[in-house]
């Protein structure tokens, strides 16, 4: 049986929703392998659909043997391993002429939107993490999930699979301006496949997700891909692996390539401020 966090809003959810020359002709590969790919698309089932994930650095992970840590925003219930707190969301809508202004929620939106999330990661009981691990995303609240923990909340906003997308590949051109985010900074994903049921003749499920350590803060985007029609920003469910599912070195040159990025985008930002 699948051990995924159901805990409540917060718990197990992100409400929407890391270079040493050593490494740096792995990072200009793993930097050109991210370009190549394509939006995660969530499976109408359960994670995302395989097809678009090739492109990412991958591991396998069991969750009838590994470490499953419940992850998610501490609203003071409980239950969590890890926590993701300072959690800022920048609502935005991207056009020719630009993006508009960051916001906090879909207020005034009429058509396809997309947002930000910027989140720092810590641990209820730290002695549990020793190292790098894995945070990922595996499902969003839609109606078919209605009567699930996380998405049982009266201000919970359900869209459909087709609706919803995860950036594999965030760039800076064409963002709001997020200088006034603490941390902004995309780290790299991974590929996680879940093949806990293989054994029973099940399909492997495929979720997308980063190798991050206690104390960082990253920041991913996601694309909703139709108006929200009086709806709040999805409900993005997330977990962890406590373990890196991605093989050393990879590890290190993922982490290179998130500092890579952060530094890239302090100097396009502090270009625009002079």
């Amino acid at each position: 049986m699948r051990r995924m966090n159901s805990m409540g809003w917060g718990q197990g959810t992100l409400r929407g929703a890391l270079v040493g020359a050593a490494f740096l002709l792995a990072t200009i590969f793993l930097a050109a392998a991210q370009a190549a790919a394509t939006p995660a698309n969530f499976d109408s089932f359960f994670g995302f659909q395989e097809e678009g994930l090739g492109a990412l650095p991958s591991g396998e992970a069991d969750f009838g043997n590994d470490d499953f840590l419940t992850a998610g925003q501490d609203l003071g219930m409980g239950s969590l391993n890890v926590t993701l707190g300072n959690m800022d969301i920048c609502i935005f809508v991207e056009g020719p002429g630009g993006s508009t202004p960051c916001q906090s929620n879909t207020t005034g939106i009429t058509g396809a939107y997309s947002g930000l999330v910027t989140v720092t990661v810590s641990a209820v009981d730290p002695s549990v993490i020793s190292g790098p691990f894995t945070l990922f995303l595996n499902s969003l609240c839609t109606m078919a999930s209605a009567a699930d923990g996380p998405c049982r909340s009266e201000t919970t906003s359900f869209y459909s699979t087709n609706e919803v997308t995860v950036e594999l590949n965030p760039t800076l051109s064409d963002l709001p301006d997020v200088s006034g985010i603490d941390g902004f900074g995309f780290a790299p994903l991974v590929h996680i496949v879940d093949v806990t049921d293989q054994s029973m003749g099940f399909p492997d499920l495929h979720y997308v997700g980063w190798e991050v350590v206690l104390g960082q803060t990253f920041s991913f985007r996601f694309d909703v891909l139709s108006a929200p029609e009086g709806r709040h920003y999805p409900t993005l469910h997330v977990n962890a692996l406590g373990r890196s599912v991605i093989p050393e070195p990879s590890t290190a040159m993922l982490m290179g390539l998130g500092l890579a990025l952060l530094a890239t985008g302090e100097r396009r930002f502090g270009r625009e401020s002079d």
